[in-house]
């Protein structure tokens, strides 16, 4: 009987990641990766029952690291404006890490095609993160009455910490934020939505 190892594990996703990475996720097959692995078919499904399986752990690994940063902005003393600005810097930091942005592209070039890919890459990254910036926004117990839920106000803090910022490097028109600029864009965020959540809503016409 094969004994299954975390670190072997380990192995298989950052082969099959780099593959995906490289040549996507429909022109990569198992028997491709069992190959590049050094194992049978046999030992790899042993690890994984498929090639989604497999791709789901990868994007979880790939952001792990950064997860556990983002996780640790809850922690933050201080108010709202501290507390949202840590947030945000912890946020663009995995946002726009330039691993992140390579998986993002590779899943839009995917996803039209298989959208069952791009699901899995929603639920198990971005999905992630904003129930991360929700359960953040909860704490703060915001006025009631000016976003609907803490869905749409931790989309709204996601939307304002995008803006401008995303879209260039997402397209290799930008290059990398240094820390000052990740804190100042944060910031500025921050104070916006406070802004808005500090807001009486406007009567519709």
């Amino acid at each position: 009987m094969r004994v299954r190892t975390e670190t072997k594990r380990l192995s298989i996703i950052q082969i099959a990641g780099e593959m995906f990475m490289a040549n996507g996720f429909a022109a990569v097959s198992m028997a491709q990766i069992a190959a590049a692995v050094g194992g049978s078919k046999a030992t790899l499904y042993g690890y994984f029952s498929t090639k989604e399986d497999l791709f789901a752990a990868f994007v979880v690994e790939l952001g792990k690291e950064h997860f556990a940063e983002l996780l640790e902005g809850l922690k933050t003393e201080g108010g709202p404006l501290d507390r949202l600005t840590s947030l945000g810097e912890r946020y663009l930091k995995l946002a726009l890490a330039p691993d992140i942005q390579r998986i993002n592209r590779m899943v839009i070039a995917e996803a039209e095609r298989l959208p069952h890919i791009g699901r899995l890459f929603f639920d198990n990254g971005p999905g992630r993160v904003i129930g991360v910036i929700k359960s953040h926004i909860a704490e703060l117990k915001l006025p009631n009455g000016v976003f609907a839920d803490d869905d749409e106000a931790a989309n709204v803090l996601k939307a304002l910490l995008d803006a401008g910022l995303q879209e260039p490097r997402q397209w290799c028109v930008a290059g990398a934020l240094t820390a000052e600029e990740r804190r100042s864009a944060a910031e500025k965020a921050a104070r916006r939505f406070l802004q808005l959540a500090r807001s009486d809503p406007a009567p519709l016409a």
